[in-house]
């Protein structure tokens, strides 16, 4: 089945969003939720698979620079979750968990999905699921953090 989504994921990827060589960087890797979310932060997951071009794109394009940018920093932490991965991370309860197991909690099983989640593990407003249309998906992630920022009292 894995093998499946990411044949789909890059498919789809090659015929919409090509993504362009060097293109893509690192986003932190998920490894202990509590300390990502210190200082009340909303966490903002990219959930992914190894070769997904979408995942490339959405990372590069968008969720790359809100990591970069430093006024976010404060109210935002932005980390990356492989759906695929057998990697450990300590969830917002402190328990140890897989990324893939992680994964499964929230119900993800599409490559993207961005989620942002409060310092109890709560999801903060409804996920972004698949690439959506790339000229708004700005738009709907602007949405997911003006929610996120709210419901955990940030402005």
């Amino acid at each position: 089945m894995n093998a499946l989504r990411r044949g789909l994921c890059a498919l789809l990827a090659a015929a919409f969003l090509p993504a362009r060589a060097g293109e893509a960087s690192a986003l932190p890797s998920a490894s202990d939720l509590r300390r990502h979310a210190q200082g009340n932060r909303v966490v903002l997951i990219l959930f992914s698979l190894p070769g997904c071009h979408y995942c490339d794109a959405i990372r590069s394009q968008h969720l790359l620079p809100m990591h970069r940018d430093a006024a976010l920093r404060e109210r935002l932490a932005v980390v990356e979750v492989d759906i695929s991965s057998d990697a450990s991370l300590r969830d917002l309860s402190g328990q140890a968990v897989t990324h893939g197991s992680f994964a499964a909690s929230h119900d993800v099983s599409i490559a993207p999905t961005v989620m942002a989640l409060g310092t109890t593990g709560a999801p903060l407003g409804k996920p972004i699921v698949g690439a959506g249309i790339p000229d708004f998906y700005g738009h709907y992630l602007e949405q997911l953090l003006e929610r996120a920022f709210a419901a955990q009292g940030l402005r």
